[in-house]
């Protein structure tokens, strides 16, 4: 369902229409009960930038809504603007007020009473689920001009600079628990959309696959016809290795099949998506073979191998810039080979002239070779060109995987890998690997794929073994109560009697032949209690931090009364022995600038939702069991980030919950 509207109207009484109490009673509601945000141009000129901010939300809001009762010269010149770029999604409605327009009144139009327009809401809220819902065209040009292209939304939205950088230091870092907060932080923000393109692309580099299909599926759900989302989709579902998404991947590329008007570029991609697939079968087709023999024999024979090939030739073809296609059929083409020469005989009886299939086939290898190194050194050049001299770690292990399949020098292609992992995140060795995989289960290794395979080892990257007998305890609570509170929540007084209780929990959670260890912020009351109960029995912790520790301390920690003890307990936590890692989010005084204008949100309440995050990718990764143990009073103070929302959250991923509520811990020490 689309997130975002923009409704256009006139403002005020006009004609003996109110149209504040329009947009009040019936189209703010319908919109709200479709869990859609809406904005008009008047908040925008209350906030000032009326021209820019009103351009761009006519050109990338999912449904723009448009009230045409009166003939308004703003109303009809922002229904312009928008049939232009827009092909679908624009919704007309009007009171039987004045007359139709004449150039619309080929339209359909939802009529509304103006003096009851609350008695329309249930059949306006149908009607705009039928308008999401379809994928007719309602834009009068789109209808005229069959060929015009609706205007990609990215072209006119560009997150901020510094979430943009966010997103790289994490892809760098190898963050992507840091990249799971990006993807909920975006939320309700104009630009939000293209905010989770640039998550979704960072995870996938990372081969965090979990994190990516969340992340791309938020984004179809809102454009189900998403070209990059069902392209991305089709190789992530792949990656899960699970026969439920190997259907999902072939849906996810029929649908981007599906697209009309793509582009030679765009189909060259698909293709390429489309012979993965196949490779990825032909793979499982011989990999389930015993006998090395069975094996290689079987790999030759399948059809899989064919269409493959094919599949990366043609979209090589379609862009001779798609040197990873190339690469891929180059790479089948050299696996052919060296399993031929194993089974020549066999290879022979597949064919009726197998003669004539040996000398195309060496020619096709011969004029494949030329032409993907005219690809890579083109990609080289145009980014010495373009990008100032900048480095793609992807060309690097594109052009490692050519010369060790090329290459009659095993130091260039020792050389090679080098120079590629020296600029890739460990992740990518993953995929490197997988490569070089095809060569020593099929029984054709050589010098090279030893080489490659040597480098690839000195790394020594090797993700976390899952454990299922590793619990984590997340944990989350009030802070103690300022000096002066009118309604007291959490006395400073009853610290001792918060830490027994948290004491209680972690004990019943650390049961033999378990590994515990815990997670939480450092703020005065339960986080630090939290800590030093962990501590006092021997659970090693990790303390987090959304921003640098001394302005932490500042806002968090201290106590305006001039009271040290809060701040003497966190030094006392952070340089204990068993914390195993402070970590710092933003080493910055404050939030990033993006976020401050986010409504109600601080670093303490991110601070909580960076936890949970990270918790779940560890959950993920590390296939441990988690815990969160809320410290608190059982409000909803209807704050994100805020502990309720923290324990709906967990509770929603599947993550127990312990609940140590502040009236009954408190009430049971005679507080």
């Amino acid at each position: 369902m689309p997130q975002s509207a923009f409704i256009i109207r006139p403002f005020g009484v006009k004609e003996g229409i109110d149209f504040d109490y329009v947009e009040r009673k019936l189209i703010g509601r319908a919109l709200s009960l479709l869990g859609i945000k809406g904005r008009t141009t008047i908040e925008i000129l209350r906030a000032g930038n009326i021209r820019e901010d009103m351009f761009q939300r006519l050109l990338t809001a999912d449904l723009v809504v448009a009230d045409l009762s009166i003939h308004n010269a703003n109303v009809f010149y922002e229904l312009g603007l928008r049939h232009a770029f827009s092909d679908k999604y624009t919704f007309l409605l009007r009171s039987e007020s004045s007359s139709y327009p004449f150039d619309l009144q080929t339209d359909r139009y939802f009529v509304y009473d103006n003096k009851d327009p609350a008695a329309s809401l249930d059949k306006l809220v149908e009607a705009l689920k039928q308008t999401l819902n379809s994928d007719q065209e309602d834009s009068p040009v789109f209808k005229l001009i069959p060929n015009l292209k609706a205007q990609d939304r990215g072209r006119f939205l560009e997150p901020p600079r510094d979430f943009r950088e966010a997103v790289e230091r994490a892809k760098r870092g190898e963050k992507p628990g840091d990249l799971r907060l990006l993807a909920v932080e975006v939320e309700g923000f104009m630009w939000e959309a293209e905010g989770l393109r640039e998550i979704g692309r960072a995870q996938a580099d990372l081969n965090y696959h979990w994190g990516a299909r969340a992340t791309w599926e938020s984004l179809r759900r809102r454009y189900p016809d998403d070209l990059e989302a069902n392209m991305m989709l089709t190789r992530i579902y792949r990656r899960l290795s699970e026969p439920a998404y190997e259907t999902k991947s072939d849906l996810a590329l029929r649908r981007a099949f599906g697209r009309s008007g793509l582009e030679r570029n765009q189909r060259s991609e698909m293709l390429a998506l489309r012979g993965y697939q196949h490779k990825d079968a032909w793979k499982k087709d011989w990999g389930r073979m015993a006998e090395l023999p069975a094996r290689q024999q079987k790999a030759l024979k399948s059809p899989y191998l064919r269409w493959a090939y094919e599949a990366y030739v043609d979209a090589f073809n379609d862009n001779l810039n798609n040197y990873n296609a190339g690469l891929n059929a180059l790479t089948l083409l050299k696996l052919e080979e060296g399993l031929k020469q194993q089974h020549l005989a066999f290879w022979d009886s597949l064919f009726d002239s197998p003669e004539a299939e040996r000398k195309a086939r060496a020619k096709r290898i011969d004029l494949l070779t030329r032409a993907v190194e005219l690809s890579l050194g083109a990609e080289r050049k145009r980014l010495a060109r373009e990008g100032g001299g900048q480095r793609d770690f992807w060309l690097e292990l594109n052009e490692a995987s050519f010369y060790c399949l090329t290459s009659q020098n095993e130091v260039r292609v020792e050389v090679e890998y080098e120079e590629a992992l020296s600029l890739s995140p460990p992740s990518s060795i993953t995929a490197m690997r997988e490569v070089l995989d095809f060569f020593t289960q099929l029984g054709l290794s050589s010098a090279n794929v030893e080489t490659a395979l040597r480098v690839l080892q000195a790394k020594d990257y090797l993700p976390p073994e899952p454990d299922k007998q590793k619990r984590i305890l997340l944990f989350a609570g009030h802070r103690v109560d300022p000096p002066g509170r009118p309604e007291p929540r959490f006395p400073s007084a009853q610290a001792e009697a918060a830490k027994e209780a948290i004491k209680n929990v972690i004990k019943a959670e650390a049961k033999p032949g378990v590994t515990v260890y815990g997670m939480a912020s450092g703020a005065n009351g339960g986080d630090l209690l939290f800590h030093q109960a962990c501590h006092e029995l021997g659970v090693p912790t990790e303390l987090y931090l959304a921003v640098a520790p001394e302005p932490f301390v500042r806002r968090y920690v201290a106590s305006p009364d001039g009271n040290y003890d809060w701040v003497e307990r966190f030094h006392q936590v952070s340089e204990s022995e068993f914390v195993k890692a402070q970590v710092v989010l933003e080493d910055e005084e404050e939030m990033p600038r993006w976020l401050q204008t986010k409504p109600g949100y601080n670093a303490r309440l991110r601070n909580n939702l960076w936890l949970l995050q990270q918790a779940l990718v560890k959950r993920i990764i590390e296939g441990a069991q988690l815990t969160l143990i809320a410290l608190w009073d059982g409000e909803d103070d209807g704050l994100v980030g805020g502990v309720d929302d923290l324990v709906k959250q967990a509770s929603a991923n599947g993550i127990r919950v312990v609940t140590l509520l502040t009236g009954k811990v408190f009430s049971a020490k005679g507080g």
